[in-house]
């Protein structure tokens, strides 16, 4: 048995027995509390830490995905669809209906 506290030594807590009581638990500091639960539960589980980085990729790739389907509609909106821009401005293609079809091949590939 270790001397440590738990979640953690840096709670203000002199005696873990203090927190029976419903006043002594209204006066611990919630956020670090909750902080070093979840850190100890990164650093201590290997499932939960795994699971975690599973989920961060898979937001990262959400929103990457978000990002790109915003960059091909402002693409779309100001230089396929705009008749007024030449279409050698336009940047992977210098037809607007082959950036057309580049735009639609596009929206359908990351699915």
């Amino acid at each position: 048995v270790d001397k440590d506290q738990f979640p953690s030594n840096n709670l203000p807590i002199s005696n873990p027995l203090e927190l029976t009581s419903s006043e002594a638990k209204m006066n611990l500091p919630i956020f670090t509390l909750v902080k070093q639960f979840c850190l100890l539960n990164y650093a201590c589980n290997a499932r939960v830490r795994q699971g975690t980085l599973k989920q961060i990729t898979l937001e990262t790739c959400k929103h990457l995905h978000k990002l790109l389907l915003l960059f091909l509609r402002v693409y779309l909106l100001d230089r396929i669809l705009v008749t007024d821009v030449p279409e050698s401005s336009l940047w992977f293609f210098h037809d607007r209906e082959e950036s057309l079809y580049f735009y639609m091949a596009a929206l359908i590939v990351p699915f």
